[in-house]
C-alpha cells in the first residue's frame, strides 16, 4: 500500500510474529529504512 497507518503497521507485525498469514503481498527490498513518525499535538 502507498500509505499504511501506524496501527495497521503494528497489527501486521503481530500477525507475522504469531505466524499468521500476512495481508501484504509486496516486499520492499532496502538496506536501511528510516521511519519518521508524525508528531501529534495534544490539544
Amino acid at each position: 500500500p502507498e500509505y499504511i497507518s501506524y496501527t495497521d503497521f503494528v497489527a501486521e507485525g503481530w500477525r507475522r510474529i504469531k505466524g499468521e498469514k500476512t495481508l501484504i503481498n509486496k516486499t520492499l527490498e532496502a538496506k536501511d529504512i528510516e521511519l519518521l513518525p508524525n508528531k501529534v499535538d495534544d490539544a
